[in-house]
């Protein structure tokens, strides 16, 4: 470096004019060369003194610290997670409908201690409503129940087949079970009147059954003692003791008596089928009455 810094310095004496005095030749010429650079860089171009000067402090600093900076940065850009942002206009709308929060009872607001933007916490009391219509609204309910419960027991009776007991809900005077002792007086009426008209019709038919077997063993009676009679005038026809127009009115009536016996068999089979189809109807009367009440009992507990 120092051969470097001072090459031009070393060659100025040569550019420059020789001073020729005593004192340089005498050995003092150690102490001119010392002072003479700084002298000397005074002559030189603005170039050529930058190039012998060292550079300043200040530049060094700013050099340094902006290497510093630099690497200091890199190193960051390297190993930081930088979450990027985008900004933009917009509007937060719900996806559905809006759902209306709404008291379950409802009812007539008394107090309200909460205001709009008011910052409060779980369990504080935001309203407080009239409890006027929510008694009102208890004793209806309280009321309706207990209806219901009566007309359980006017079901309940009907389909066990027993007077309903109305003495566990208050006087037999009330309105309510007056009621429902009334439609139970009718439930009643009306099944006894449709049993008592299929138990008529039943009772019917069995007599017409009675009278037709009483007839059809009549005819059989008959029957057997003309088969008698031709019994025997087949065999006189046989001796030629008998024409055959007697044999002939005897098998003739014999026929008829046949016939009549079938045909009163058969009055008896459809009397008896009639029977069964009422009993059937009467069985399926008292079940579908008593279906019908269980649904309504069903619906009503």
């Amino acid at each position: 470096m120092t051969t470097k810094r001072f090459g031009l310095l070393s060659r100025l004496p040569a550019l420059l004019p020789r001073r020729r005095d005593s004192a340089a030749e005498a050995g003092e010429m150690p102490a001119v060369a010392t002072a003479r650079p700084r002298a000397q860089l005074r002559l030189l171009s603005k170039s050529a003194r930058l190039e012998e000067n060292r550079p300043p402090h200040l530049v060094l600093g700013m050099a340094w610290l902006s290497s510093v900076a630099i690497i200091g940065f890199l190193l960051w850009a390297g190993f930081t997670n930088i979450n990027e942002i985008a900004r933009a206009p917009g509007e937060i709308v719900p996806t559905g409908f809006v759902q209306s929060v709404d008291h379950f009872d409802g009812g007539t607001v008394k107090a309200i201690h909460a205001a709009e933007g008011m910052i409060v916490k779980k369990g504080d009391v935001l309203l407080v409503l009239d409890g006027a219509g929510a008694m009102e609204d208890r004793s209806a309910a309280r009321k309706k129940q207990w209806a219901l419960e009566i007309r359980a027991e006017r079901l309940r009776a009907y389909v066990n087949e027993r007077a309903p007991d109305f003495s566990g809900f208050g006087d037999a005077s009330t309105p309510v079970i007056a009621e429902q002792s009334a439609i139970f007086d009718t439930m009643m009426s009306a099944y006894v009147l449709q049993r008592r008209v299929i138990d008529d019709q039943i009772s019917q038919k069995q007599k017409v059954l009675n009278e037709l077997a009483l007839r059809s063993e009549t005819a059989k009676a008959n029957l057997a003692t003309v088969r008698k009679v031709y019994d025997g005038r087949l065999q006189l026809y046989e001796k030629a003791l008998l024409p055959y127009t007697r044999l002939a009115d005897t098998e003739k009536e014999m026929t008829t008596l046949g016939g009549e016996v079938k045909a009163l068999d058969e009055q008896m089979r459809q009397a008896k089928a009639a029977i069964e189809e009422f009993n059937a109807r009467a069985a399926s009367l008292r079940s579908s009455t008593r279906d019908s009440k269980f649904q309504e009992l069903h619906q009503v507990t």
